[in-house]
């Protein structure tokens, strides 16, 4: 007769449960790729916010006289503000 053929300790294990063997290796991947969109949208989001608190603040030190070249430099941004949300527009 043939000696027994020894098991290893995993192949022993996914013989005992089979079931745990259905589960996918990432549990979550499903529930990123739902996501994915919204956190699109929210990073836009995040974006104008933050260039909205660096136009209020530019404003605020220009009215302060702080900042004697900031309004070349607000222009810029609300320039570019205003190119990013066209083509945000375009999407």
């Amino acid at each position: 007769a043939l000696p027994p053929v020894p098991r290893s300790a995993a192949l022993a294990n996914a013989l005992a449960e089979p079931l745990l063997n259905l589960a996918p290796k990432k549990a979550n991947w499903d529930l990123k790729r739902d996501v994915e969109k919204d956190l699109a949208a929210l990073d836009r989001q995040t974006e104008v916010a933050i260039v909205n608190i660096l136009r209020q603040k530019l404003a605020a030190e220009e009215g302060a006289g702080s900042q004697p070249d900031g309004g070349d430099l607000s222009a810029a941004i609300q320039q570019q503000v205003r190119a990013d949300e066209a083509g945000a527009g375009d999407d």
